[in-house]
This record gives structure tokens, C-alpha cells and sequence, in this order.
């Protein structure tokens, strides 16, 4: 599936963590019910995000946990599940937190952000963009701000041929004041690209890059084209050699909530904060209503179905709950 990355809080108090599987193989096969697993349960101080490959093979996800004594610290590190029910592995032992895990179609790369030093490259401690194989060994770190700025979101394309991620880094002589940007790198380290030019507030709420890392999807609230003068969080695309970008929603007194952006390239969808669900193909602005009281849309990556949240309720069942759907898209 299509790279993607919500910048969202991560959990900060004390609490049980459960994490569930069952979203993978309900978006292969949209029509079947799937049994939801339970595939870890600690006492965790934070939880950060999660990712899981194509075939629903193996999950990794960021946390303080120290199950086998080699996260003393209780720094957030990356590990790793195989599934159903297969090992827990620490993926990393950094000197300081990792955040933002993205992960490759087949499991094999990983992606994720952090201020520390493995490889002796990074002495200043900014945020930096690293890559490594599912295991943790063969790091890179693909991102280097020795004159100041730092990464902050990540996402892998699904192919492992490209990272997208924001920073205020001035990596390529294009962003001297500072702002945040995107910008798009190979995953071998070369082709480093400015992707955007903002000169406001922006703050790259979602970023997405499809499979083979030609396509780039995003939200914010600048107001990169001329089209959004009253800052609202909208939806936006392009291609990921800097050309084509395109103001996809102009929502004048609702903001884009979530989205995401299917594996092939070939469709968007995207939820408001008043709950419309909306899907859009690439290269249109023309949006069709999908449902409503609707919230973090997922595409699979053929773009045949969406799976969301849903705040409704069901026909015949006057309860309003919130609930998990799979809406074909035709």
C-alpha cells in the first residue's frame, strides 16, 4: 500500500497497550469478515505509531517497552512482530527515541525518524531521517542538518525506492528561511528534492507517496497555490519531481481530517472534520460523496475499497456507535 504518515499525539500517560490486527487482510478481501487478533499486550508510558506490510506478515511499531533488559533507558525504540503469533523483536537500541516507522510492501526495509547518533553521523543530534533492513541492521541515515532544521514526518514508498518527509532544514540551498517542506530522497541517498516552496505556517498534517514513489499526496493549511486564502487544511498532490502540484479539496468551513492515497497511484480519499467521506481519482478535483460521519479512510492499493471509521449507524439499528466499514469504490 501507499506510503502514509498522520502526524498525530502519541499516547504520553500510563496505560495497557493492545495492539489488534486485522486491517491488512480486510482490505485484500473487502467482502469477507476478518477476525481481529490481539498481538501484544504491555505496560507502556507511550505508544507511537504502527505499520504493517502488504500480506499482513509482520507489524512493527515504536514504544518505551523493555521486555528482554536491552531498553533500560525506556527510550522509544522500534520493534518488531512477526505474524500470527510469531516473536517480538527489539529492532533498534538507539540512544535516543525513534518515531514516525514506515514500512516497505514486503517487510524488508523500514524507515523512521530520530535525534540519535548510530552511525557517528549525526553529532549535532537533529532529527534525521535513517533507513534500515526489517531486522535493524544495514542503517543509514539518509538525512543530514548540520547548518540547523530537522526532519519531522517520514513515510517509505511501498517499493523502497523513495522516502517523503518534512523538514526545516535548508537541504538544498531552496528553503534558507527555514520553513517547513517536503522533500523526497532515494533510498540509496542520491536524488535529494525539494518538493514545495512554503512560505507560511505550513505544518504537513499527512503525507503519502505511492508504491513506486511517483506520486505524493498531502495536507496542510498554507496556502501553496493561491487557492487557499483562508488557511483551512486542505488537500493537496503532485508528482515527485516537483512538478504538478495541485489544490485537490477547497473546503471554505470544513478542514480535511484525514486521507489516504492508494498503493497504485490511482485514487484518493479523504474525510472532513464533519465527517463526509469522500473519494477522488488522480488527476481530478472532482470528489464523490462516499458516506458521512466518517474518519481515517484507508485505501487498498488497487483503489476498490476504502476502509474507514464510521460514527453511524447501520440500517435498521437506531444506536449510533462507532463502527469499521469497507465501502467498494467503483
Amino acid at each position: 500500500m501507499a506510503g502514509l504518515r498522520r502526524f498525530r499525539a502519541p499516547l504520553s500517560t500510563a496505560t495497557r497497550f493492545v495492539l489488534f490486527l486485522g486491517v491488512a487482510a480486510l482490505l485484500a478481501s473487502p467482502a469477507i469478515a476478518q477476525r481481529v487478533r490481539q498481538i501484544t499486550r504491555f505496560d507502556v508510558t507511550h505508544l507511537g505509531n504502527h505499520a504493517v506490510d502488504d500480506l499482513g506478515s509482520v507489524a512493527f511499531f515504536t514504544s518505551d517497552i523493555d521486555p528482554y533488559g536491552t531498553n533500560p533507558q525506556g527510550l522509544i525504540q522500534v520493534f518488531k512482530k512477526t505474524l500470527p503469533g510469531g516473536s517480538l523483536v527489539q529492532v533498534t537500541a538507539l540512544e535516543d527515541d525513534a518515531y514516525d516507522i514506515s514500512v516497505s510492501d514486503d517487510g524488508g526495509t523500514i524507515a523512521f525518524v530520530s535525534a540519535a547518533d548510530p552511525l557517528g553521523a549525526n553529532p549535532d543530534g537533529s532529527a534525521e531521517v535513517f533507513l534500515a533492513d526489517g531486522d535493524g541492521g544495514s542503517m543509514v541515515q539518509l538525512t543530514n542538518h548540520p547548518a540547523g532544521g530537522n526532519a519531522g514526518n517520514a513515510v517509505l514508498a511501498g517499493g523502497a525506492g523513495k522516502v517523503l518527509f518534512s523538514s526545516t532544514g535548508d537541504l538544498t540551498g531552496s528553503n534558507p528561511s527555514g520553513h517547513l517542506q517536503l522533500f523526497v530522497i532515494g533510498t540509496d541517498g542520491t536524488g535529494l528534492l525539494q518538493l514545495t516552496s512554503a512560505t507560511g505556517a505550513s505544518v504537513f498534517d499527512e503525507i503519502a507517496i505511492n508504491d513506486l514513489g511517483i506520486g505524493v499526496a498531502f495536507t496542510d493549511s498554507g496556502d501553496l497555490t493561491g487557492g487557499n486564502p483562508d488557511g483551512s487544511t486542505e488537500l493537496y498532490r503532485m508528482m515527485a519531481d516537483g512538478t504538478g502540484l495541485t489544490q485537490v479539496t477547497s473546503t471554505t468551513d470544513d478542514d480535511v481530517r484525514s486521507m489516504s492515497y492508494a498503493g497504485k497511484g490511482t485514487m484518493l480519499a479523504y474525510a472532513t472534520n464533519g465527517g463526509e467521506l469522500y473519494s477522488v481519482p488522480w488527476g481530478s478535483t472532482t470528489a464523490t460523496v462516499r458516506d458521512d460521519l466518517a474518519a481515517y479512510p484507508s485505501l487498498n492499493d488497487n483503489a476498490t475499497a476504502i476502509y474507514y471509521v464510521c460514527g453511524g449507524h447501520q440500517p435498521g439499528d437506531p444506536r449510533r456507535r462507532q463502527q469499521h466499514r469497507v465501502r467498494g469504490v467503483r
